[in-house]
């Protein structure tokens, strides 16, 4: 009997990631990188799970303006993808 579970993200957002190499008291530090990463929580779990072999299913609501990078990381993950597609779009600025 295989395993299989399911994620339900409610909220799931493009997480803007950005980098400095060093924090300097007192100074203006500057991101050297950015990345645009789809994700939510239900949606990091489920990138772990598939890590460590478990299939999974993802499931929620997504934003129509913003569902094209979701699906290709689906796809590329080999997630099985049972979102309902909404209205809208997100991206998250903090964690």
């Amino acid at each position: 009997m295989s395993r299989r579970v399911a994620t339900i993200t409610l909220n799931p957002a493009y997480d803007l990631v950005g980098f400095t190499p060093e924090i300097e008291r007192g100074e203006v530090n500057l991101v050297r990188t950015t990345g645009l990463h789809a994700a939510g929580k239900g949606i990091n779990v489920a990138k772990v799970l598939k890590d460590l072999g478990i299939d999974v299913t993802v499931g929620g609501f997504l934003g129509k303006d913003n569902q094209d990078g979701f699906q290709q990381l689906f796809s590329e993950l080999g997630i099985a993808n049972r979102f309902q597609v909404v209205q809208g779009g997100r991206v998250s600025t903090s964690s």
